[in-house]
C-alpha cells in the first residue's frame, strides 16, 4: 500500500515581510483538520528579521526550511504528499523528492504567476516568485542540491497563469514551456483532455482563483478560474490519470465560512 504524507509548512518569508500567509495557512489547516486529517509540521519562525542575500530575501532562514523539508521526506519516504503552505517556494524540495521516486512526473502549475523568475531578474527578490526557475535549472545548491532531481521544461504546464514579469515572458516563450490561460482553457480545454495514465502533481496556488470568487490570497490577480472550473479540471484529470501529489498554498483567508469554499478542492488532497 502506497504511503501518504501530509504536510503543513506555513511559510511566510518568501513573500516578503508580513506573516499573512503564516496565519492563513495556520486556517485552511485547522479547516481541514477537522475532518480527522492531521499534518506533520514544518517548523517557521515568526521571529525571524529578513535579510536579502544571493537577490533573495530571507535567503538564509529560506535554505534552512528547505533542508527540514527535504530530511522529512528522506525520512518518511512517503509515495503521495498533500501539502498545505505557505509560499509556493516550498515545493522545490516536495517536486525534487517525487521526480527522484516517479520517472517522467508530469507537474500542473495552477498559478496566476509564472513562478518562473531568476534571482537577478526577479524585482521583488522575494522566494514565492521563483520556485520554478530553480526546480528547472542548476542556480544555487543551498536551495537545491547538487544531487537533487530537476524537472524536465517538457514535463511542467503552466495553468490559469496570467499575471507574468517580461523576464518570465521570455523564459517560457523561448523554453517551449506549455502556459494556458483561463480564456485558453475555456475556448479549447484539449491540452488539459490529452493528459492519460500520467502520473500527475498538482501546484495549486489560490491566486488561480479570480477574486471575485475567493479573493483573500496574498497576489490576487484579476480573471481567473472559477472555484468550479479547478474542480472540473481536477475531476478531469483524476479521472484519467494517477495524482502523486497535491498543494494548496498562498492563503490568507482566516475566516471559516470563505475557507468553505475551498471544500471540493481541499477533499483531492484529503482523498490523495
Amino acid at each position: 500500500m502506497k504511503k501518504k504524507l501530509n504536510l503543513f509548512i506555513p511559510q511566510w518569508q518568501g513573500s516578503g515581510y508580513t506573516k499573512e500567509l503564516y496565519y492563513g495557512a495556520i486556517a485552511l489547516k485547522n479547516y481541514i483538520e477537522k475532518k480527522n486529517i492531521f499534518f506533520t509540521s514544518i517548523n517557521v519562525s515568526q521571529l525571524t528579521k529578513l535579510k536579502e542575500k544571493n537577490n533573495i530575501i530571507g535567503y538564509d532562514v529560506i535554505c534552512e526550511q528547505l533542508g527540514l523539508i527535504r530530511a522529512t521526506l528522506d525520512e518518511e519516504k512517503p509515495d503521495k504528499i498533500f501539502t498545505i503552505g505557505g509560499g509556493c517556494g516550498i515545493e522545490i524540495p516536495i517536486i525534487s523528492y517525487l521526480s527522484e521516486q516517479i520517472n517522467d512526473l508530469k507537474i500542473i502549475w495552477f498559478d496566476a504567476h509564472g513562478d518562473i523568475n531568476s534571482p537577478e531578474n526577479s524585482k521583488s527578490k522575494y522566494f514565492h516568485g521563483m520556485p520554478l526557475r530553480f526546480l528547472l535549472e542548476d542556480i544555487d545548491r543551498n536551495i537545491i542540491s547538487e544531487g537533487a532531481k530537476r524537472i524536465s521544461k517538457a514535463n511542467l504546464l503552466l495553468l490559469g497563469t496570467r499575471d507574468l514579469d517580461k523576464e518570465e515572458e521570455n523564459y517560457i516563450q523561448n523554453n517551449g514551456i506549455i502556459m494556458i490561460s483561463v480564456v485558453e482553457y475555456r475556448m479549447n480545454d484539449k491540452e488539459i483532455m490529452n493528459l492519460t495514465e500520467e502520473k500527475i502533481y498538482l501546484h495549486i496556488d489560490l491566486d488561480v482563483i479570480d477574486p471575485g470568487t475567493y479573493q483573500n490570497v496574498k497576489c490576487p490577480a484579476k480573471e481567473g478560474f472559477k472555484i468550479e472550473e479547478i474542480v472540473e479540471i481536477v475531476k478531469m484529470i483524476k479521472g484519467k490519470n494517477e495524482l502523486i501529489g497535491i498543494s494548496i498554498l498562498e492563503n490568507t483567508e482566516k475566516n471559516n465560512e470563505e475557507i468553505e469554499k475551498l471544500k471540493e478542492i481541499t477533499e483531492y488532497g484529503i482523498e490523495l
